[in-house]
């Protein structure tokens, strides 16, 4: 029985959704393995020591999310990205067209109604959003915003 572990970063959980829409394939998936750590759908606090494949959503635009991923890669034997956030930046990646912390700038001070914007007193975003790959060693890579269903279910 493998464990799977499903972690969300820089994205919108679409991926972990469209994993749930695999319906009766993803009860026989986990009637064969076991779910150890799914962000989104479990309370699990901790990575587990040993996994047998990971699946990594969302892209890397903290210093934490850089972290959690070298962690998750140095406790399982596969690693899958799941998602164009994952895979390339994605949608998060836009922020990358803005220079030099430009985004919060922007988003905390400058924008229509905002109101004595101020900005985050301590570092909360990288200056640029990274796929997973650009971190750490990716095994296999299921892009797609959100993945098809039965690409993910072939992959499981």
């Amino acid at each position: 029985m493998a464990k799977i572990l499903i972690a969300g970063l820089a994205g919108d959980s679409g991926c972990q959704v469209a994993t749930l829409a695999l319906h009766e394939k993803l009860l026989q998936i986990l009637s064969e393995n076991e779910l150890v750590y799914a962000s989104t759908l479990i309370d699990a606090k901790q990575i587990p020591e040993e996994v047998d494949v990971a699946i990594i959503e969302g892209g890397i635009r903290s210093e934490h999310e850089k972290h959690l991923a070298e962690e998750i890669r140095k406790r399982s034997k596969t690693v899958i990205t799941l998602g164009s956030c994952a895979c390339f930046g994605g949608i998060p990646g836009l922020a990358n067209l803005e220079e030099g912390g430009g985004l919060l700038k922007k988003v905390y001070a400058e924008l229509e109604g905002t109101v004595k914007g101020r900005l985050p007193t301590h570092d909360i975003l990288t200056n640029y959003v990274a796929p997973v790959g650009n971190v750490v060693k990716v095994d296999y890579s299921i892009p797609g915003c959100p993945p098809e269903v039965d690409d993910i279910a072939y992959v499981l």
